[in-house]
């Protein structure tokens, strides 16, 4: 995989990532979007389009209040925890919005083929990273959801979704930490 590889899926993520906004705003133009975000998993060659609505966030952060806060009470009646009571405690501290595109109403939107990455993560060209340095695919698939994202947020083009205030933007890789890029409506 070269430099010019990466400018190709950039302009391909791009184009396909617009083509899904507009599809979803035609689909639900009612759905009041709290967060868009890419997911995607790059040795097996996808990304996914995500949105999540401001009712699905809502019903996320209840349901973990419930949980988290049963789970809690259940531990000042157990002994064993007494002496690490501070970190379960702030370990089951309550979301405040979701943050994780599997839980997300519309999880896998669309999904986006490069089917190449999966072939170089097969293939013997693929080298493990350095102790110190990014997995090769991770590294510049980072790169290029953060430039496509950002540059859709500054040129608004995601004002044809019907956004809350404020509506996320970011990315990540499948089971990591979401990276925010944006956040948009903010009065």
């Amino acid at each position: 995989m070269k430099i010019e590889d990466w400018k190709r899926y950039k302009d391909e993520l791009t184009v396909k990532v617009r083509e899904a906004i507009e599809k979803f705003a035609i689909e639900y133009p009612s759905e009041e979007i709290c967060y868009f975000a890419l997911d995607s998993d790059p040795s097996y060659g996808y990304v996914l389009t995500c949105f999540n609505t401001t009712d699905s966030n809502c019903q996320f952060v209840k349901s973990s209040r419930s949980r988290n806060n049963e789970y809690v009470q259940r531990l000042f009646e157990e002994k064993d925890y007494e002496t690490t009571m501070y970190t379960q405690i702030k370990s089951y501290s309550i979301p405040t919005f979701c943050n994780n595109p599997g839980d997300f109403k519309y999880q896998g939107y669309t999904q986006i083929d490069f089917p190449e990455w999966q072939e170089y993560t097969e293939s013997s060209e693929y080298a493990e990273p350095d102790e110190f340095e990014d997995d090769y695919l991770y590294r510049n698939l980072a790169k290029i959801m953060w430039q496509v994202l950002h540059e859709l947020a500054i040129g608004q083009y995601l004002r044809h979704l019907n956004c809350a205030s404020p509506c996320f933007v970011g990315f990540g890789f499948h089971d990591d930490e979401m990276i925010v890029v944006d956040a948009l409506n903010l009065t």
